[in-house]
């Protein structure tokens, strides 16, 4: 009954966000060394842009990361085995 407990607490949103958080916070930290900071480029943005930035970044990240971790939860361990070994493919 823990056990249960304890999945529910982490869903696949939560486990979502703290991805994107994550992934945010430590690009935006290497930026600087590795070319022109993020916040460099976010700051030349026009409006337009910025849709396009956000459209890209919440249907094509955030909706896949959710969607794959839902998926994951509702299938077999061999299967996401398959799935995510064989993902870069």
């Amino acid at each position: 009954m823990h056990r249960k407990s304890a999945r529910k607490q982490y869903d696949s949103l939560s486990l979502t966000y703290v991805q994107m958080v994550a992934a945010a916070v430590l690009f935006c930290a290497v930026s600087p060394l590795v070319g022109v900071p993020a916040w460099t480029v976010a700051s030349r943005l026009g409006p337009g842009l910025w849709v396009v930035l956000l459209y890209l970044a919440l249907i094509g990240t955030v909706f896949a990361f959710f969607v794959q971790m839902w998926a994951v939860r509702k299938t077999s361990s061999s299967r996401v085995s398959l799935l995510l070994g064989t993902e870069p493919i």
